[in-house]
């Protein structure tokens, strides 16, 4: 996976393509509880939408809930290593930051607490 830091000594690397699109909430598992939650049993639908360079948009029901910048933070740290994270200017689903993993038609969004949620989205096409 290709990473960017704009804010380190890192080098910079492009966001993947496969990063920019239109993301479908399928499901989320954790909390405290170690629950798993989905459309269906919370009563709405959460879609992402992120187009170049660095836009994040969240809409709940269709009504956007947070338009703001991100940027990717590479994987960082050897004894504990960090995943790639995206960092947010403004909070989305009451966060700064979230875990990244990206996968084929996947996308991963992590709290970075441990009693937090795992987000599971799916490429839509549009």
């Amino acid at each position: 996976m290709a990473l960017l830091s704009s804010c380190s000594s890192s080098p910079v690397e492009p966001i993947p393509d496969s990063l920019f699109g239109a993301w479908e909430w399928v499901r989320a598992e954790g909390g405290i509880a170690g629950v798993t939650i989905t459309p269906e049993s919370e009563g709405f639908t959460m879609t992402l939408r992120i187009t170049r360079p660095d836009r994040i948009e969240w809409s709940r029901n269709g009504d956007v809930e947070v338009s703001t910048r991100f940027e990717l933070l590479p994987a960082s740290g050897t004894d504990f290593p960090f995943p790639p994270r995206l960092r947010y200017d403004e909070p989305i689903l009451g966060q700064e930051e979230q875990e990244l993993r990206l996968s084929d038609n996947e996308l991963v969004l992590s709290d970075p607490c441990c009693d937090g949620f795992s987000y599971f989205w799916l490429a839509r096409l549009e």
